[in-house]
């Protein structure tokens, strides 16, 4: 008279090999991508962001992030554009998103890279690009943590 003891309570049954295989490669591609979109943001051409991370210039082209409405952002990313429109100096800009964009030097030359860091969405391409984005407007970002 053998007991069976379930130790397998409150486990997530394991996934299988060929799920595990395309998370991995979703992972790799989107680190791939973001790599792609900071090397371009920091001013680097395809040709050069191919021979950097070794892949073929078609390689670039179809994982480089698609050019998006440029009417306001004019190369920043949805996800820099996110943290500053719903950031800690948003409302610097107004109460509406619209007023917001209109004010969006303002709201980005408020933050200090530090503060810039610790918006959720934004990590170190997103703040370069910040700062790249304020260079071609004549901004910078604050240097003392004081408004």
């Amino acid at each position: 008279m053998y007991l069976e003891i379930n130790t397998d309570q409150g486990r997530k049954p394991a996934r299988s090999p060929a799920a595990r295989k395309k998370s991995v490669r979703q992972l790799l591609l989107t680190r791939l991508r973001d790599e792609i979109a900071g090397l371009k943001t920091m001013g680097f051409e395809a040709v050069a962001v191919s021979q950097a991370l070794g892949i073929s210039m078609d390689d670039v082209r179809i994982l480089s992030p698609s050019t998006r409405d440029k009417s306001v952002k004019r190369n920043l990313s949805r996800r820099a554009l996110n943290g500053l429109l719903h950031g800690r100096h948003a409302e610097l800009g107004g109460q509406t998103i619209p007023s917001r964009v209109k004010h969006l030097v303002k709201i980005a030359t408020a933050y200090t890279l530090d503060e810039l860091l610790l918006e959720p969405g934004i990590g170190h391409v997103g703040a370069a690009e910040i700062q790249t984005w304020l260079k071609a407007r004549d901004g910078t970002l604050r240097t003392e943590a004081g408004i």
